[in-house]
């Protein structure tokens, strides 16, 4: 495969991977513990357009990882102990 000076690791890609996003997008909620973000707030920290931001997020609250409030979006695990 060639590989120019511009792109050392190849070309960007260019097809969006929904699955990659959502992992980010959860991954970012697990190491910033009591992160709470709107839509708008996480279209501006994950630099992504509306659509998929609201896709990931209502994917991730399906699968119990986030919770919302209709608003905003917030981990469903607090993290706290119970000890």
């Amino acid at each position: 495969m060639y590989r120019s000076p511009d792109w050392p690791l190849g070309p960007p890609r260019s097809r969006f991977d929904e699955q990659l996003f959502t992992a980010r997008v959860s991954a970012q909620f697990r190491e910033m513990r009591g992160l709470t973000l709107t839509v708008s707030q996480a279209v501006r920290l994950f630099e992504m357009d509306r659509a998929h931001c609201e896709r990931a997020l209502s994917t991730l609250v399906e699968r119990g990882v986030l919770m919302t409030d209709g608003r905003e979006f917030s981990s469903a695990r607090t993290g706290r102990s119970t000890a």
